[in-house]
């Protein structure tokens, strides 16, 4: 969103977030999230209304996953053996019985 820089560091918004949080909040409620944006705008010495349209064209945060490799056990279904050949056993009822019924 290029809204960090020196002028409002990540720390400064780690503290902003913690100013305008309600004491025992997890979580930013819209009147808490428009009162972050006008602080930050006063703090960049910016308008409020370039902050707004900084944060609405913003794409959000960029996730960086780890991609999976081939498992030879897991993903070659030529080395399954015994029931699994054909696809896993049969799922029962659950609770269909007790022990006392078999005897």
């Amino acid at each position: 969103c290029r809204i960090l820089d020196s002028r409002f560091t990540a720390l400064d918004a780690d503290l902003l977030f913690t100013k305008v949080l309600p004491k025992g909040q997890r979580r930013l409620s819209l009147e808490n999230f428009d009162a972050a944006l006008t602080m930050i705008a006063e703090r960049r010495k910016m308008p409020e209304s370039a902050i707004r349209r900084a944060v609405a064209f913003c794409h959000g945060p960029l996730v960086r996953a780890t991609q999976t490799g081939e498992v030879r056990l897991h993903d070659d279904k030529g080395g399954y053996t015994g029931t699994h050949v054909l696809g896993g056993p049969e799922p029962g009822a659950l609770g269909a019985g007790t022990v006392a019924s078999i005897w």
